[in-house]
């Protein structure tokens, strides 16, 4: 969203929810693959607009203020416009820098008509296809989503897609959604 990110709640409500992101850059294109993600309307508009990690670079998003009295899921969407690339994918405590999730290394699948889940995998020389990945059970008020190219340094693993080409660790969007 060019006038900063929406935090509403299920009715439309603005809530005390707070974002922020570092990127290496911030994509919003019409036709440089965005063409092969194959989605349509608001789908295919939110897939096209994107925080870019290229080569050894992180993206970060925080949020902060998530009223975490009960657990709650995350769906980060991740499809870039550039289809066939991947990047690593996990949250931490923003406030302690305790990871939450390992690392979910994720390729974009070819021409995708609708969502598409990662199956979680903490394998890291498996990649799974996928233009959104699902961590469940989070309980944290602030968390950190991080996206990433780099060799992860605690565990020497490469987080980059190995496909060549120009790395991608795409952000497009993520929900939370408190379950039922």
């Amino acid at each position: 969203n060019p006038n900063g990110p929406m935090v509403m709640d299920e009715d439309g409500n603005m809530t005390g929810v707070k974002v922020s992101w570092s990127a290496n850059g911030t994509w919003a294109s019409t036709g440089r693959g965005e063409e092969n993600n194959c989605l349509t309307g608001s789908d295919l508009a939110m897939m096209t607009g994107y925080l870019d990690t290229n080569n050894d670079s992180n993206t970060g998003v925080l949020v902060t203020g998530i009223p975490a009295s009960e657990p709650y899921d995350l769906y980060v969407y991740a499809q870039g416009g550039v289809v066939g690339r991947g990047g690593s994918y996990r949250v931490v405590d923003a406030n302690t820098g305790a990871a939450l999730t390992d690392w979910q290394q994720v390729q974009t699948p070819d021409c995708p008509e609708m969502f598409v889940q990662a199956p979680a995998n903490s394998d890291p020389a498996v990649w799974e296809a996928g233009n959104f990945i699902l961590f469940c059970d989070l309980n944290a008020e602030d968390i950190m989503i991080q996206a990433s190219t780099k060799v992860d340094p605690d565990t020497n693993v490469d987080l980059g897609f190995p496909a060549g080409g120009t790395q991608r660790a795409s952000l497009n969007g993520a929900q939370i959604v408190f379950p039922a």
